[in-house]
């Protein structure tokens, strides 16, 4: 099960947005809640459920669709964060709006608090009017979430952070969090994918987080591999990334990117010469994702392959369950590949950097094929390199535990404190 905002027709889309735009032009948290609740099914016939919203974004969608579907406690419904961005923006300096180390450093605590009072009026809009008892983000950090999280705080509102970087960051995870240590943690708990990112986010020392307000769940999204395990495939996966570069090796970033901008053309390389092998280059659908898109094609300089596609729409569980191989860089979809006993190919940065890029394999390089040419990509692809065996270590580490129950773990953990604050019946398990 893939979950997915019903989609909105153009001319639709446009007018909604404009409806918000001007809801918000008017300050008016009513209008303003509505927009916002556009996504929000009436109640279903039968025992009610708990309804807890969530603040719809890419991939952790597909961690919410799998608590619903291996859940089942609760009622799940969305809540669209682009649109509580834009009510951010539209508060706040535009220095803020990406500016995470200083926004509670400087002096902006008027608008700051005007932000807070009206995205506070809005979530008690909500809370009362579709019988919210709780809500879940797939981040803290972010600003515009911060007043979130102090608003649902105040009104006695569950916030639960579902914390959605883990495999990206297992092994650079304290370095990146380090870089938003100016912020605060405002809610009532973290639930992350692992160990390593727990321990991470408490070494940092973040205001507010302590032991207490982190729990290990694992990564709902994966259970569905433990739970239905994929039927072999043929086809070659490739997903978009960006390495994450740490602090001590970004002197050597241009040598980097070159690297990365050349195992990018590998998979266009080995649909050349392999024409009766499908290879699929998903790109996330981001303004720096198509760009990486549009570099690819160019640098290739000839008409792609006709046994490849490109594309920024497709699920990619359903990618990788019809691949034989799966290609990208510190990515939960090299996970994913591993648990579908897929082969794993991901760059080869040694010469580059004294001792390579640490990632999630550096611990386990039997678990990955490292290519810097299309004859190290080959042999990934047909099995002369890395195994397809899950390393249990590896599975736990990044995990939590690979016992396909992460999302009735999640569920648990909201439940409890929908329970502790008495605002909704919770159904039986």
């Amino acid at each position: 099960m893939h979950l997915r905002l019903r989609p909105a027709r153009p001319l639709a889309s446009l007018l909604e947005s404009l409806q918000l735009q001007l809801a918000i032009r008017r300050r008016h948290p009513g209008a303003v809640a509505a927009c916002l609740a556009r996504r929000i099914p009436r109640r279903a016939a039968g025992p009610a459920r708990a309804r807890v919203a969530y603040l719809a974004k890419p991939i952790f969608n597909d961690d919410i669709a799998a608590m619903q579907q291996f859940g089942g406690r609760l009622e799940y419904v969305p809540v669209p964060s682009t649109d509580v961005r834009r009510v951010y923006y539209s508060f706040v300096s535009e220095r803020y709006h990406h500016n995470h180390a200083s926004y509670y450093r400087d002096g902006n605590v008027a608008e700051r608090q005007q932000y807070f009072a009206f995205i506070r009026r809005v979530f008690e809009i909500l809370r009362d009017q579709h019988d919210i008892a709780a809500v879940v983000s797939a981040n803290y950090n972010y600003c515009w979430q911060q007043e979130v999280a102090r608003a649902c705080v105040e009104l006695n509102l569950p916030l639960v952070v579902l914390h959605k970087e883990g495999v990206n960051l297992c092994a650079n995870h304290k370095d990146a969090v380090t870089e938003h240590a100016c912020s605060r943690f405002v809610g009532h708990v973290v639930l992350t994918y692992n160990q390593a990112v727990t321990t991470a986010l408490l070494n940092v020392g973040i205001e507010g987080l302590d032991a207490g307000h982190v729990q290990v769940v694992g990564v709902p999204r994966l259970d569905s591999y433990v739970r239905r395990p994929p039927a072999a495939g043929d086809t070659v996966a490739f997903f978009s990334f960006a390495p994450h570069v740490p602090l001590e090796q970004r002197p050597s970033g241009a040598a980097i990117e070159q690297r990365t901008r050349a195992f990018y053309q590998l998979p266009l390389h080995f649909a050349a010469r392999h024409p009766q092998i499908r290879v699929v280059m998903k790109f996330k659908n981001s303004a720096a994702h198509r760009s990486l898109r549009d570099i690819t094609i160019a640098q290739y300089g000839r008409r792609l392959p006709a046994n490849l596609s490109m594309t920024s729409s497709g699920h990619p569980e359903s990618i990788i369950r019809g691949a034989r191989a799966v290609a990208s860089c510190n990515s939960t979809t090299l996970l994913e590949g591993l648990l579908a006993g897929r082969r794993l190919i991901t760059p080869d940065y040694e010469d580059v950097v004294a001792g390579g890029l640490a990632d999630c394999f550096t611990a386990y390089p039997h678990m990955v094929t490292r290519a810097a040419t299309l004859d190290a990509f080959e042999r990934g692809v047909f099995g002369t390199g890395g195994s397809t065996a899950a390393d249990p270590a590896l599975v736990d580490e990044l995990m939590g535990r690979g016992d396909g129950r992460a999302s009735e773990r999640v569920e648990e953990a909201i439940a409890a404190l929908i329970a502790r604050h008495s605002r909704a019946p919770i159904g039986a398990g």
